[in-house]
C-alpha cells in the first residue's frame, strides 16, 4: 500500500468517528439533551462527581491531540501512521515526542515553510504539559476535607509527593480543568489545519512530480 492511500485512509478514518471528537468536546449539560438512560443533573449537582467529569473530559481531549501528532510525525516521516504510532507509542517520554518532531521539521526542506506554525504549537503543548500531569495523577479531594484549602473539590498532590514543583503547585479546580481542555482543543484544531496543509502540499508536489516524468516520456 503506498503512503498516500495509507494516509488517506487513516484520514478516512477519522472522519468516521468524527462523532467520538464532537461528543468529547460536550459539557454536562449539553449532553442531557441527548442521555437517556444516564440523569446528569446528578452529575451537576454532585460538585466531586462534576470534577471527575471534567478530568476524564480534559485527559480525553490530550489523548485525541496525541493522536494529530503521530500523524503530523508520520507525514515528516513518509510513513505509514500505523508504523508511526508503533514507535511514538512506545516512547514513553512526552518532551521527545516534540522534540523529535521539532527536530524533523530541521531536516526537512519541503515542510520547512511549515516549521514556524509548528514551533508556536509546540510552545503551546509543552506550557500544558505539567497540567495534564496533575491531571493524571493527582487526585479529587472532596470539598468535605477538612485540610481542603479551597471547600471546593479540587485536584491535588499526593501528600507524600514532597518535589517542589508539587507543592508549589496550586490545587485546580473544574473551572481550571475545563479551561484546560478549552486550550487544548485549541491547539488540536491548530495542529490539524497544520497536517491538512502539509498534506495538501505533499500531494500536490506528488502530482507535479508525476506530471513533469509523464512529459518526459
Amino acid at each position: 500500500m503506498g503512503f498516500f492511500s495509507s494516509i488517506g485512509i487513516w484520514l478516512e478514518k477519522v472522519k468516521s468517528i468524527g462523532v467520538i471528537y464532537t461528543l468529547s468536546r460536550l459539557t454536562p449539560e449539553q449532553l442531557s439533551f441527548i442521555t437517556v438512560d444516564m440523569t446528569m443533573k446528578d452529575v451537576k449537582d454532585n460538585k466531586w462527581a462534576t470534577l471527575n467529569y471534567a478530568t476524564g473530559h480534559a485527559i480525553t481531549g490530550w489523548a485525541l491531540m496525541e493522536d494529530s501528532l503521530v500523524l503530523l510525525a508520520a507525514i515528516l516521516l513518509r510513513a505509514t501512521p500505523e508504523r508511526t504510532g508503533l514507535v511514538f507509542f512506545s516512547i514513553i517520554n512526552f518532551q521527545a515526542w516534540i522534540t523529535i518532531i521539532t527536530e524533523l521539521f530541521e531536516l526537512d526542506e519541503e515542510f520547512a515553510p511549515f516549521q514556524r506554525r509548528w514551533n508556536k504549537i509546540f510552545e503551546r503543548i509543552r506550557a500544558e504539559k505539567d497540567d495534564r500531569d496533575r491531571l493524571a495523577h493527582n487526585y479529587i479531594m472532596s470539598e468535605k476535607v477538612s485540610a481542603n484549602p479551597l471547600g471546593v473539590p479540587i485536584k491535588i498532590a499526593s501528600r507524600i509527593d514532597m518535589r517542589t514543583k508539587s507543592r508549589k503547585a496550586i490545587p485546580m479546580t473544574v473551572d481550571q480543568v475545563l479551561a484546560f481542555r478549552t486550550r487544548i482543543d485549541a491547539i488540536a484544531d491548530d495542529l490539524n489545519s497544520l497536517i491538512k496543509d502539509m498534506s495538501e502540499q505533499m500531494r500536490g508536489a506528488a502530482s507535479a512530480s508525476v506530471a513533469t516524468a509523464s512529459r518526459m516520456e
